[in-house]
């Protein structure tokens, strides 16, 4: 139980800080380097929302037959071609996972954003729904990368007090993906949007380049003196990195620790565990991603449907 003993009591004294501290707006004046930290990792979940949001312009552009086209989608081509990214993203997140331990938080952000970037343009110069498809399994398996990279960089640079506003970032950001990609589909055809979305995760290679990496990765590596002047560099040279340094070091001693099966059935985690799989599996069950992959094809057969009941 030692584990859990911990883990109730940290969590309380955070808890405690919390409400001396809480104020209905984060102090984000006091963290503008940890603000654009985190804006530039950011840049990856844009990429992100532009992956999953490409096939809802390019798909009604790419089978319009007034437009010329080397080749065309029938109703299977077209769920694979949409579809297809979930396999790369699954491939993706293992992959994540050892780079992630091995390399660090940054090294990874800038190992995936030049792959994806190629994706992108193998798509535009897709000739055959193949080629397209081999295009978006990369694209979907770079960001599958960055998917688990970008929240956990976020999260380990952001001090508690604005973590929760740093954190809900990389959503904000993968909706902005969203957007700028049905913008564009709007000005641009399927091969020339690709271009412009592979031009995304190029934007987060050159933002991400100067940030530090992961004060967290660092100090589980043994690299303290380096955790400890990216620390100063982002809280500040007047701030108090100790207790932050503490907490952290904390943290890496508790998740190098056995957590026991019996353990799980203690209120502190099993509650949180419950919470956090029940949110997950709505989310992704109510068709959460269909409706981004699938939006203009939606919205036409809408009006079509509007226009024969009228």
């Amino acid at each position: 139980m030692a584990v859990v003993e911990a883990l109730v009591k940290q969590s309380a004294s955070k808890d405690d800080s919390r409400q001396e501290t809480d104020a209905w707006w984060p102090p984000l004046g006091r963290h503008t380097r940890t603000l654009a930290t985190c804006a530039s990792a950011a840049i990856g979940s844009v990429a992100l929302g532009s992956v999953i949001g490409y096939t809802s312009p390019a798909i009604p552009d790419l089978n319009d037959a007034d437009r010329p086209s080397a080749f065309r989608l029938n109703s299977m081509e077209i769920s694979v071609v949409a579809s297809i990214i979930s396999l790369g993203g699954v491939t993706g997140v293992p992959i994540a996972g050892v780079l992630l331990d091995r390399f660090g938080r940054k090294s990874v952000l800038i190992m995936a954003s030049v792959p994806c970037a190629l994706g992108w343009l193998v798509i535009a110069g897709s000739n055959s729904v193949f080629v397209l498809c081999l295009g978006r399994f990369w694209t979907g398996l770079c960001c599958g990368v960055i998917d688990i990279v970008v929240p956990i960089y976020i999260t380990e640079v952001s001090p508690t007090e604005v973590r929760g506003f740093m954190g809900s970032c990389h959503e904000l950001a993968t909706n902005v993906g969203l957007l700028l990609v049905f913008a564009s589909g709007c000005l641009l055809r399927w091969n020339w949007l690709a271009v412009a979305c592979s031009l995304v995760p190029l934007v987060l290679l050159g933002c991400i380049l100067p940030m530090p990496e992961s004060p967290r990765w660092l100090l589980a590596k043994g690299r303290r003196n380096e955790a400890r002047d990216v620390l100063r560099w982002l809280r500040g040279s007047s701030a108090d990195i100790a207790s932050e340094l503490a907490d952290m070091e904390l943290n890496i001693q508790l998740s190098g620790s056995k957590l026991k099966l019996r353990e799980l059935k203690h209120p502190a985690i099993c509650k949180h565990m419950g919470i956090i799989g029940g949110l997950m599996f709505f989310q992704q069950f109510s068709g959460y991603g269909v409706r981004f992959i699938f939006f203009s094809m939606f919205s036409k057969q809408t009006i079509l449907v509007q226009f024969s009941i009228k």
